[in-house]
C-alpha cells in the first residue's frame, strides 16, 4: 500500500513492550491489528508499528536483526525488480 511515507522509525529493541516471543499466534495477531489500524486511519504512527511489528515478529520468532534485515532487502530488490517490469 503506497503512502509516499519515506523514512520509518523502528526500534528492534521492543520485544518486550509489544509482549512478543511467548505466543506465536499471538504475535501475528498484534502486526495484523498494526495492519488493520493502518488501514483504517494510515498516519505515520501507524505506518511505523506494521513495520516495527514485522521486525520485532521476526526476532521473537529466533530470527537475528541482521537476518531480519538481510530478507527485508533481498524482498524489497524482487519487489522493485517487479514493479520495473510491469508485474
Amino acid at each position: 500500500m503506497e503512502k509516499g511515507y519515506t523514512g520509518v522509525h523502528i526500534n528492534p529493541g521492543t520485544i518486550q513492550r509489544l509482549k512478543m516471543g511467548k505466543d506465536p499466534l499471538k504475535d501475528f495477531g498484534t502486526v495484523f491489528g498494526f495492519i488493520h489500524n493502518f488501514k483504517e486511519n494510515p498516519k505515520h504512527h501507524w505506518y511505523d508499528s506494521v513495520f516495527e511489528g514485522f521486525i520485532n515478529l521476526g526476532i521473537a520468532l529466533g530470527f537475528t536483526w541482521e537476518q531480519v534485515e538481510e530478507a527485508y532487502y533481498a524482498k524489497n530488490k524482487v519487489n522493485h525488480e517487479r514493479q520495473n517490469a510491469g508485474y
